[in-house]
């Protein structure tokens, strides 16, 4: 049986590390304005730049599938190529959740067409 001293501290420990992976990033810098966004799938990370200029890199939550290419809804699947972000989700219960121009034409055909 684990000692009532060591569980607490394992407990601690746990908690205070999912508050260090989770810490509000800090904020860009005034007037700094990012005009590409990059999500590295492999690293979880998405890239914020202006021009060639890495602004801020973030940690990232994919699908539960995250390996390939978005095909249809509920795939779990996060969609790969070029998009717009259109607007910020105000009606979103994630906070920092954006709106992307996905499914574009041809992704739209392509799940349109498909066999689910």
């Amino acid at each position: 049986m684990i000692p009532r001293g060591a569980a607490i501290a394992a407990v601690i420990a746990a908690v205070a590390l999912l508050m260090w992976a989770n810490w509000p990033p800090r904020p860009l810098p005034e007037g700094a304005e990012a005009d590409r966004v990059v999500v590295v799938k492999s690293a979880r990370e998405l890239v914020l730049l202006s021009g060639d200029t890495v602004l801020a890199r973030y940690r990232i939550s994919l699908g539960g599938q995250p390996v390939g290419d978005k095909e249809r809804e509920g795939d779990e699947r996060t969609p790969e190529g070029f998009y717009r972000l259109d607007y910020r989700k105000s009606d979103s219960s994630f906070h920092r959740s954006l709106h992307i121009s996905y499914p574009g034409r041809r992704s739209g055909l392509c799940g349109a067409t498909s066999a689910r």
